[in-house]
Order: structure tokens, then sequence, then C-alpha cells
């Protein structure tokens, strides 16, 4: 069976932003539409929601940890070096 077409009315200046969209990645419509439709449901997102500063707080409350973690290791690194050396010297 053949997919038809069908038709929403959208405002003439989100039409032509569309369109400059699709262009970019030179995909059909549909294709395009289809591929936001499938990332926002993935993801569990909403097209709705702001993540500007929520992006950029959880990107920055991320580097701290990454941060944290690094420290950790390199004191776990630098302790069992000194502990397998002073054993060696006995």
């Amino acid at each position: 069976m053949k997919n038809g077409f069908s038709s929403i009315n959208f405002h003439t200046v989100t039409v032509q932003r569309y369109k400059g969209f699709c262009k970019k990645f030179g995909q059909s419509y549909t294709y395009t539409l289809e591929h936001m439709m499938d990332f926002f449901d993935h993801y569990q997102l909403s097209p709705m929601i702001e993540f500007g500063e929520d992006m950029l707080q959880m990107e920055s409350n991320l580097k701290k940890r990454i941060n944290a973690l690094v420290a950790i290791v390199k004191t776990m690194e630098k302790h069992q070096t000194n502990h397998c050396i002073d054993a060696i010297a006995f």
C-alpha cells in the first residue's frame, strides 16, 4: 500500500524556514519531518522546552564531576605508586 499525501496549513514564514532547513540537509520535507519527530520521541524531549540555561548548567555540573573524578584517580595513582615504592624498599 502506497502512502498518500495530506496537507496541513502553516504560516508562510514557518514554511519558508522549514524549506530552508530541509534544503540544508538535502532531504525531502516528509523525510526531514519524520526524523525530527523520531528524534524527539527517542530522546523523550519536548520542542516546547527551552534548554539554553539548563544545558549550560548541566554541562558545567558534568565538567565539575569529571574534574573531581580525575583528581581522585590521580590521588589514587600517586598513593599506590608511593606504597609500591615503600614495599620494594623493605
